[in-house]
């Protein structure tokens, strides 16, 4: 087998089942809906997609259920790979999109280590320390624009102190 025949074969395929309850799969029926096309498969939608990319990007805004302001354009500079700019004047938390959906038993993180037991986090539990930590931060005098550093393991302790400074409009 050549090596241009190797690379274009298949590596892996989902089981029918697995792509019928696939969430591109529901995105792509809803866009189909949406824009009165037909979309048998993602190609077709990402056809639709580079032809339509203000049509397309302000309905994944909306179908997304994102929580800001997306502002009046989708796309600055579409035709420039590396200087391309989606919802340039849009605004948005990333802390407030990850933190306000979902019950409250769900469990938002698995943290697991080399020396420790493997720990399940769940939404509440992140959202309150991250809320402890956003106070702490805010009585400390951080605030938007502003940098925040730690020296932590990569576990719950690190999303929740990056969720908090984003909180605050800070980067962590």
């Amino acid at each position: 087998m050549s090596a241009a025949a190797e690379s274009e074969s298949v590596v892996w395929r989902p089981a029918p089942e697995e792509a019928e309850a696939a969430q591109i799969t529901e995105f792509r029926r809803a866009a189909a809906r949406e824009f009165g096309a037909d979309f048998p498969d993602y190609l077709a939608l990402h056809r639709f997609a580079c032809d339509n990319p203000e049509k397309f990007w302000r309905f994944l805004w909306e179908w997304g259920g994102i929580i800001g302001e997306p502002g009046g354009r989708a796309l600055e500079n579409g035709g420039d790979f590396i200087g391309a700019k989606f919802f340039p004047d849009g605004e948005l938390n990333y802390a407030e999109n990850l933190l306000t959906p979902g019950k409250a038993e769900d469990v938002a993180l698995i943290e697991a280590g080399e020396m420790l037991p493997t720990r399940r986090i769940t939404r509440a539990q992140l959202r309150a320390q991250t809320a402890r930590m956003a106070a702490f931060l805010r009585e400390s005098g951080i605030g938007a624009g502003d940098r925040v550093a730690a020296v932590l393991p990569n576990g719950g302790a690190a999303v929740a102190g990056m969720l908090a400074a984003s909180s605050l409009g800070a980067a962590w």
